[in-house]
């Protein structure tokens, strides 16, 4: 038995629109003292950096690959938390959808001001107000 005509197109469009865009510092920085733009690396990269020089700037690389695998992790965790909220709102836990995409926004708004999860965010929480409605 398949339940997919039971999901809202829309809910499967904006999930699909954010997933895989968030992955890590995605932003121009200008980290630590060196002022390092890690916009695009990821930290796996950095680990090189580390392994490559010596030094102050092998601790500066060492500082931000520690920072990188933190946004990575936290992006890793709010896709999850995203993808989680779909699968409630599915099941019929209106509920715990909202809590894990609010979850998701958290997580994300400590880097973005403008959320890739918001457009879900606002559909779930609308499509509860219309359930309280009903």
């Amino acid at each position: 038995m398949s339940y997919l005509c039971e999901i809202p197109l829309q809910l499967l469009n904006l999930y699909a629109a954010a997933a895989n865009r968030w992955r890590g510092c995605d932003w121009k920085t200008e980290f630590g003292p060196a002022r390092l733009n890690l916009a695009n690396l990821r930290s796996v990269q950095l680990h090189l950096l580390v392994s490559a020089t010596a030094g102050q700037e092998s601790q500066n690389w060492a500082d931000a690959e520690s920072w990188l695998q933190q946004v990575e992790k936290d992006a890793h965790r709010a896709e999850d938390a995203a993808y989680r909220a779909t699968r409630q709102f599915v099941a019929g836990d209106l509920r715990g959808a909202v809590a894990s995409i609010n979850e998701a926004c958290e997580l994300e708004a400590k880097y973005h001001a403008e959320l890739i999860w918001a457009p879900l965010r606002d559909y779930l929480r609308r499509e509860v107000e219309k359930s309280r409605h009903h």
